[in-house]
């Protein structure tokens, strides 16, 4: 996974090659690719992958669960993301507005 990657475009490419390589006659686990993502995840996905790698019976695990996992992850990360983007603007706002108060 490239670090500008959303999961959603990974998973696209990554769902392309294995229905290539089965179109070819490969029979590929889905154990193998569970583990082949994991491991090309990017390092903001890595606390999830350790709880993934600790929690879950890989041996298990489809696709789809892991892929749902990871999407709830990232949803996760990109709403503390807009928190902090926006505590930032109240900040300045606030700081803005007492600037104003006190040239008054």
């Amino acid at each position: 996974m490239k670090g500008n990657q959303s999961l959603n475009d990974y998973f696209n490419r990554l769902s392309e090659l294995v229905n290539q390589m089965k179109s070819h006659g490969d029979t590929i686990d889905d154990r193998i690719i569970v583990d082949k993502i994991l491991i090309s995840l990017t390092e903001k996905f890595d606390p999830m992958v350790v709880v993934i790698k600790e929690i879950k019976d890989l041996s298990t695990m489809s696709i789809q669960g892991l892929m749902g996992s990871l999407r709830s992850y990232e949803q996760r990360l990109l709403r503390c993301i807009e928190k902090s983007i926006e505590s930032v603007f109240q900040s300045k706002l606030t700081i803005q507005s007492n600037n104003d108060k006190s040239l008054t």
